[in-house]
């Protein structure tokens, strides 16, 4: 039977949701069960003990002690309220204690109102009750079982051939899960391992197939067409698998943590994404901690509508601070997060506001109002080519901006301050590294000089790489790219960057609120730097297309102020372990701070009247590391070496 005729298949379906055996219906039957061993029982025993003289009592009334003490103790263990179809183990060890338990109390009534030859008999003829009634029980369950089985073996011939990868509880639990959900788009085929050990075994009734040399033909023998990961750390380890998977354009599927409770209750698995491939291991932090730090504070965020700093807003949501003001100069990203918030965190208090860094009297009157106990300060012009082309606006709003933050958050008392920076701020070749690196100068110089007057506020740095997925990344151009047929263009063969996903960043981020120090500058483990090229090439391969047949990549060149191979240390900097391992501290240059305000105020009027050429002069100046790369202000660093 091939082909199943479509009204079968109907039928067939309507059978699958249909929920006729509600529980008072499977307890008459249990106990008919129950009467039908209890006649047989009966007519057996008499056969066999019909060379005694000795009578049993009344069938009648062992059919009436029988089935009521069967129905007390069924509703005692609950027997008839499990959902037969995804029995297990357990369920069927409460039918069998409930059994031993009714035909102990049967003994027990029947024993003690008998003669002493009745006994044995007795005993015999409940033992024959006992086995006829398990067996009966046991296979009117398991018979609804195969059926249903069969019958979404039947519904399934169109659903989706997919193997499970690993044979970890977790995989076990959605093959079994996806087995029995009439709902589901999965057909299970079996489990692939990379451990030699479950070669040729099976798990649930599921097949193992060794994933060791043979996986192409494998894949391609069951016309497999997606692969299911359940975490991301098998996912990292099997590479190859999911190199080949894409090759022979079969989807990698990741089931994700769950994390929000509303979705316990459902199966959510989603196509993976370059962020899944990072090959890094699962970031873990101290989630008690933070909700210690965070619980009951006002916490404002700048740039909060950015991709950093509305990341944080949505990680702070489950810390229970009792207001986030969240600050950001662009209306319409601030509006849909503000509509995301609503829609998702109904319980969370927060209150955006529309307003910019460089404004300082604006900014006052937030402070004045919501009087916040922490800052994370996200705000910041980010776009190196924009930046280069701009850097006035780029002094006005990383230097000065930045600047007005971290004064108001020392006049106002706030607690805790920690600035988003980033690696382009390490040996800076743009105007945005160098604006970035000069406000790092700020802040710390700030923090060690409030040290010395005895000031109890934390200045935290926090410089991680590029983040995956952020608004203007690789990311989202190159899958726009590649949707319109490409070409997907690279600025170089050899260019290469640290990444991150803006999750991993910001956890890290609030972590440094727990461990930090003031006036330290804490970077983030960011793993092996990755090859741009190859990034686009594994996102060509999981869109399922074929680079050089489907889709080119196109090398553009370098852009202005652009570096080939980015840093997360300066030459003179090095490195200290903290308690978390995937943050160290960057032991940098200590600045004056009674030097560094004159300087930053010098370059701010330069930035304020527009004059460019005084303004990269100053940076220059202020951080004799910044050498610009292919950019018009090379020129500079030839006057400065004269």
């Amino acid at each position: 039977m091939r082909k199943i005729n479509p009204y079968i298949k109907k039928l067939f379906r309507v059978l699958s949701e249909c929920k006729v055996l509600n529980h008072h219906l499977i307890m008459l039957i249990d106990l008919f069960i129950v009467m039908i061993a209890c006649i047989g029982s009966y007519y057996l025993t008499e056969v066999f003990f019909k060379k005694y003289t000795v009578q049993l009592p009344a069938l009648s009334e062992i059919i009436f002690v029988s089935l009521t003490v069967s129905l007390a103790i069924f509703l005692l263990f609950r027997i008839n309220r499990g959902i037969i179809r995804y029995s297990t183990v357990p369920d069927l060890w409460r039918v069998l204690m409930a059994l031993i338990l009714v035909h102990t109390f049967v003994f027990t009534l029947v024993y003690f109102s008998s003669s002493t030859s009745l006994q044995g008999i007795l005993f015999a003829y409940l033992f024959i009750q006992f086995a006829i009634t398990f067996i009966c029980l046991i296979s009117f369950r398991s018979i609804l079982i195969i059926t249903y089985q069969f019958i979404v073996s039947i519904i399934s011939k169109d659903k989706i051939p997919a193997f499970i990868f690993d044979t970890d509880p977790r995989s076990v639990s959605l093959a079994q899960s996806l087995e029995y959900d009439y709902q589901s788009d999965y057909k299970i085929l079996g489990f692939l391992t990379h451990d030699s050990d479950y070669k040729d075994k099976r798990i649930a009734n599921f097949p193992i197939y060794y994933a060791n040399g043979n996986t192409e033909s494998l894949l391609k023998q069951f016309d497999v067409k997606e692969l299911i990961f359940t975490n991301e750390k098998t996912l990292h380890e099997a590479k190859e698998l999911v190199d080949i998977s894409m090759q022979q354009k079969i989807k990698v599927m990741l089931l994700p943590s769950v994390t929000d409770p509303d979705k316990l209750n459902r199966i959510e698995i989603k196509q993976i994404q370059i962020e899944d491939l990072l090959n890094r291991d699962v970031i873990h932090i101290n989630t008690d901690a933070i909700r210690e730090q965070v619980n009951g504070k006002v916490i404002m965020v700048t740039g909060a509508a950015g991709s950093i700093g509305s990341e944080i807003v949505r990680q702070l949501a489950g810390f229970n601070p009792s207001l986030v003001v969240c600050v950001d100069n662009a209306e319409t990203p601030l509006h849909f997060l503000d509509l995301e918030l609503k829609e998702k965190y109904r319980r969370f208090k927060y209150i955006p506001i529309i307003g910019d860094v460089r404004n300082k009297k604006k900014m006052e009157t937030v402070f004045i109002k919501y009087q916040p106990d922490f800052i994370f300060h996200a705000a910041a012009y980010k776009h190196v080519p924009m930046m280069e082309n701009n850097p006035c606006e780029a002094v006005l709003t990383n230097v000065m901006g930045t600047k007005h933050i971290i004064d108001l958050a020392c006049k106002y008392n706030v607690g805790n301050f920690v600035m988003i920076s980033t690696d382009k701020a390490v040996n800076p070749t743009n105007i945005m590294g160098a604006t970035k690196r000069i406000a790092e100068i700020y802040l710390q110089s700030y923090a060690n000089h409030l040290q010395c007057s005895n000031k109890d506020i934390k200045f935290v740095t926090t410089r991680f790489g590029n983040v995956l997925g952020s608004n203007g990344s690789v990311i989202p151009r190159f899958k726009q790219q590649i949707t319109e047929g490409g070409p997907v263009t690279v600025t170089h063969p050899e260019i290469n960057r640290y990444f991150m996903t803006i999750r991993e960043a910001c956890m890290l981020v609030l972590e440094t609120t727990v461990i930090g120090e003031s006036g330290f500058i804490y970077m983030f483990d960011m793993g092996k730097p990755v090859k741009i090229a190859d990034l686009a090439k594994r996102m060509i391969k999981l869109a399922g297309l074929t680079l050089g047949k489907d889709i080119e990549i196109k090398y553009t060149g370098l852009r202005p102020g652009e570096k080939l191979y980015e840093e997360l240390l300066g030459q003179e900097e090095t490195t200290q372990p903290t308690i978390h391992k995937k943050i160290m501290v960057a032991k940098v240059q200590q600045y004056d701070f009674n030097k560094v305000v004159p300087a930053i105020n010098h370059l701010v009027r330069r930035a304020l009247n527009m004059d460019i050429e005084s303004s990269v002069l100053t940076m220059k100046q202020m951080v004799p590391e910044y050498v610009s790369e292919n950019s018009e202000f090379k020129r500079f660093d030839h006057q400065l070496a004269i």
